[in-house]
């Protein structure tokens, strides 16, 4: 089979596109061969370029990688019927908004593959006739295997950890959305419920990389996370930042820790191949259910999932449901002993590069060649794409009105969900039911503003509720995991007001409510409480955030 190639040729140090190149060249050597675009036709008129690579393109059985439009115009002023195959890479969480144009040259017959079932039920919403397909993308298997005991106890000495020590590794980036400040914020409550726990952060950091549909923009996030971490009284040393490791370096990180740590909301986590790493290496993973981590990780096979809440305020991550997973994991050793079985079985049946090639090919041997309808938009595209544009209104794209966050609830929603700990708000609050503050907020001038960088929203207290509300957050400034009989049948008692507040708050997103954790999980204390950042407004469309100085 011909392939005409789509991906770009230089990658500018992409990570998500470095794989894909790879993971592709590899599933399909020796078997077919590649057409690449014709390179002297980027210098010539747009009809000689355009005759260029339908030249090109006649002769081939299918296009693969990424929706070239250029490519597509030709096919279709040309009259060729060659179908494509392309890869989304995390754009339909963003908005998908590069698709309003693309949707008038791809056809029903083009292959739009998905990562994970989050990203093909976005692509559903987008569009009513489009043929999308699930391709997980495959691990290396040969880096990423488990350690012996001998190469475990090694890879802990090199590291400076004792054989007995618990140690927690977030695997990624550190960037906004990767929300390695709440990692930190897990990392707390873990340390009140088992002592001496290490925290290994293997990955580089972006330190300037913006949440732009929000319109978030870190300014130095390393040096915000290290104050982060001395705000929570995080001991000196319990977190080690160890930069970006090469894949031998990695797999012993893998190996010498207990348990993954992520609480990602990052919008492009279409797979979350850091995971599957981890797991490949015996490695159970606590993360949230967000993107392609609601495929990977399955509950007590290969980790727990940790609930991702859309609310009014933006989604939400249930740190204190990951404290919990976390010190059930690390207080059982014949639990960890059984992820460092399953985790590896789990992973080598569906994400190997045998699977991928397999899975690859039958997706090439489909591919359908004749006539097709172009896209059709669902109105949800319609609405979306006319609301949150990039247009000359300079407030970022999910903030332009009501109407335009309305949407971004509704577009995000399949991308996060509940885990098992997590009680719908439908559901009547019950006395045994676990408040937890969502992240540090205060109560001012008549509004709850919220202390998230990635979602650095502010709620309107409803008329007469105020009193009530300041005073469910003078508790929880001391106890912010407290049971709901705890709260309004204790501190609250006789407050009026107060179970319509906390009400209010649930429905905002200042509180998430879930079941109680393993038993004898201590809650933390205020640290967790506390404003771990400054939250700047600095024009209508931006909004920035920097670590206070000083403490």
């Amino acid at each position: 089979m011909k392939i005409f190639w789509t991906l770009p040729v230089s990658t500018l140090g992409m990570a998500s596109l470095v794989h894909v190149q790879k993971s592709l060249r590899e599933a399909i050597a020796g078997e077919h061969s590649i057409v690449y675009p014709p390179g002297g036709t980027w210098y010539e008129s747009p009809e000689r370029r355009i005759e260029g690579l339908g030249n090109a393109l006649r002769e081939c059985d299918v296009m693969l990688g990424l929706p070239m439009p250029e490519l597509l115009v030709a096919r279709h002023k040309l009259g060729l019927r060659v179908p494509g195959i392309f890869f989304m890479l995390g754009r339909m969480p963003r908005g998908a908004f590069n698709y309003r144009e693309l949707s008038q040259l791809l056809t029903s017959e083009d292959v739009l593959l998905g990562n994970c079932r989050a990203e093909l039920d976005l692509a559903d919403s987008f569009f009513e006739n489009a043929r999308t397909e699930l391709l997980p993308f495959a691990y290396d298997e040969r880096t990423f295997h488990p350690l012996d005991a001998a190469e475990r106890r090694a890879a802990r000495a090199r590291l400076g950890l004792d054989d007995e020590i618990p140690v927690l590794v977030y695997p990624g980036r550190i960037t906004l959305e990767k929300n390695v400040h709440t990692v930190l914020r897990v990392f707390r409550g873990v340390l009140e419920n088992v002592p001496g726990t290490v925290l290994l952060i293997a990955g580089p950091a972006s330190d300037q990389l913006p949440f732009g549909g929000v319109g978030s923009h870190p300014v130095h996030l390393t040096r915000s996370m290290e104050k982060a971490a001395r705000k929570l009284g995080l001991p000196e040393g319990s977190v080690r930042m160890l930069g970006s490791l090469a894949p031998p370096q990695l797999r012993e990180c893998y190996g010498a820790a207990d348990v993954a740590l992520n609480m990602t909301l990052h919008h492009d986590e279409n797979f979350g191949l850091s995971q599957v790493e981890a797991m490949a290496c015996g490695i159970p993973v606590v993360g949230t259910r967000w993107g392609g981590l609601k495929d990977t990780i399955l509950d007590g096979v290969t980790g727990y999932q940790v609930s991702a809440v859309v609310t009014p305020l933006g989604v939400k991550a249930n740190w204190w449901e990951a404290v919990g997973r976390t010190v059930q994991i690390l207080r059982d050793p014949a639990a960890r002993e059984r992820f460092r079985r399953s985790c590896p079985e789990y992973v080598a049946e569906r994400y190997t590069m045998a699977k991928y090639r397999e899975q690859l090919g039958r997706l090439m041997a489909g591919a359908k060649r004749g006539d097709a309808e172009p896209l059709r938009t669902t109105p949800f595209a319609t609405s979306l794409w006319t609301e949150c544009r990039s247009s000359r209104d300079a407030r970022p794209g999910f903030r332009r009105g009501r109407r335009s966050w309305e949407l971004y609830q509704e577009l995000i929603t399949p991308f996060a969900g509940g885990a098992e700990p997590h009680i719908p708000l439908h559901q009547p609050l019950a006395g045994g039911d676990v408040l937890v503050l969502s992240v540090p907020a205060v109560a001012a001038r008549g509004r709850v503003v919220a202390n998230d960088p990635i979602y650095p929203l502010e709620a309107e207290i409803p008329p007469g509720s105020a009193a009530g509300v300041r005073a469910v957050l003078e508790v929880l400034q001391n106890e912010p995991v407290i049971s709901a009989e705890r709260l309004l049948g204790g501190h609250l008692a006789g407050v009026e007001g107060a179970s319509e507040a906390v009400a209010w708050m649930l429905e905002q997103g200042v509180l998430l409510r879930s079941a109680p954790g393993p038993e004898g999980l201590r809650p933390p204390g205020s640290e967790l409480s506390r404003s771990l950042f400054k939250i700047q407004r600095l024009s209508p469309a931006t909004d920035f955030y920097v670590q206070p100085s000083g403490d």
